[in-house]
């Protein structure tokens, strides 16, 4: 039997996307996995073709973010699935995701949280403004 999990990605308060792990579930090893995700990355706003810094993925807004996770850990049949909001597993994954807009109406700076419900030592946040 596996450790089980969920992660739930909320964008601005708003549920977007739940993914089931089947296997693997517990903060040493799918928290480290998702920590490390989203570490490689930058968020943008607008695609300008070219990479800032090191990072090996860019996302553009957080529906890009949430798709390309899917991406990146999807590996054929089983083990990760889309789940509702209200799945509970063994360990409960929250990425909150929220942007600021400008006077201009156009989005600026973004906050990204990371957290495990069943382990307050695992708390991850990011800042920064939108490239």
């Amino acid at each position: 039997m596996g450790t089980r999990s969920t992660t739930k990605i909320y964008d601005n308060g708003k549920f977007l996307l739940g993914i089931y792990k089947q296997l693997d579930g517990y903060p040493e090893y799918w928290g480290k996995e998702l920590k490390k995700f989203i570490d490689n990355g930058v968020f943008i706003n607008g695609i300008n073709g070219s990479k800032k810094g090191n990072e090996k993925f860019m996302f553009n807004g957080i529906s890009d973010f949430a798709l390309m996770l899917v991406k990146e850990f999807k590996e054929g049949t089983g083990e990760l699935y889309a789940t509702t909001e209200d799945d509970e597993q063994e360990y409960n994954y929250i990425i909150e995701y929220e942007d600021t807009l400008n006077e201009n109406g156009i989005h600026t700076e973004y906050k990204l949280t990371l957290r495990c419900k069943e382990n307050n030592n695992f708390n991850y946040s990011w800042e920064g403004k939108l490239k």
